[in-house]
């Protein structure tokens, strides 16, 4: 939500010089009177806001659009209520357009690098052996000798008997132990020193004076009362297609009713020669 202040009212203030007569010589211009006090300042103008917000789609903007609200900010809290709305008009978006016929098919494009060469497949089983064949007619060998009959092991002899263990030798005895030094006495703890004085602390100084409070000068004169601000004005209209909007839109002039270029200030019309700016709002 976007809040614009589009223009506030402008105020003047004159100050008057009064002049007293000639009381000296003939072709000699008397003093100078006092300036006179200033007069109250003038009541500004309202001042006119713009609320632009979105609009769903529904009963005011088929396809959705903006909500233009505005009006003056009669509390001038700079922010446009709902009892400050003065009107309403929307900025409407068109419908979806027709599709657009299909387009020529584009040249085929060139052929892509040649991939990488795969990974070799693993090595199948080997296959079985084969049988021998058949081995060539040769020479008769003639019948090996025969073998000799082994002879009888003899049996094992018995084994002798242990021999007896020797006696062992007799354990000496202990030596004495030696007679332990005697442990000289422990020696008196030395005596503690004294605790040194504090020093003195030093005396505070003292605060120094406080000045006097300077005379509060005089208040100044009241100053003349200034002439009450133009009103603002906005001006919302239809903008066709073209240049400013290329879907059509809204167009918003705002100025003050003050009278430029040969209107007539303060009659509730904004008038060309009273505007002071234009902007648009354009449908999308």
């Amino acid at each position: 939500m976007k809040t614009l202040r589009i223009l506030g009212g402008i105020a003047f203030s004159i100050a008057l010089v009064a002049c007293s007569g000639n009381d000296g010589a003939a072709g000699d211009p008397g003093p100078v009177g006092p300036t006179g006090a200033d007069g109250a300042d003038g009541q500004n103008g309202t001042s006119a806001l713009l609320l632009i917000t979105d609009e769903p789609a529904g009963k005011n903007c088929a396809n959705g659009g903006k909500s233009v609200q505005y009006g003056a900010d009669k509390n001038a809290d700079g922010k446009l209520e709902d009892d400050e709305v003065e009107s309403t008009a929307y900025v409407c978006d068109g419908g979806k357009g027709a599709t657009g016929p299909k387009g020529p098919t584009g040249a085929q494009g060139d052929d892509g690098a040649q991939g990488a060469t795969g990974a070799d497949g693993a090595t199948g089983p080997a296959g079985a052996t084969g049988a021998d064949g058949a081995t060539g007619a040769d020479g008769a060998t003639g019948p090996a000798g025969a073998t000799g009959v082994t002879g009888v092991t003899g049996p094992t002899g018995a084994t002798g008997p242990a021999g007896a263990t020797g006696p062992a030798g007799a354990t000496g005895p202990t030596g004495a132990t030696g007679a332990m030094g005697a442990t000289g006495p422990t020696g008196p703890a030395g005596a503690t020193g004294p605790t040194g004085a504090a020093g003195a602390t030093g005396p505070t100084g003292p605060t120094g004076p406080t000045g006097p409070t300077g005379a509060t000068g005089a208040t100044g004169a009241t100053g003349a009362t200034g002439t009450t601000g133009f009103p603002s004005l906005i001006n919302m209209t239809n903008e066709p297609s073209g240049v400013n909007c290329v879907k059509g839109g809204l167009k918003i002039d705002v100025g003050l009713d003050n009278g430029d270029g040969g209107g007539t200030a303060k009659d509730g019309v904004l008038q060309s020669g009273e505007i002071d700016s234009t902007s648009y709002v354009c449908a999308t």
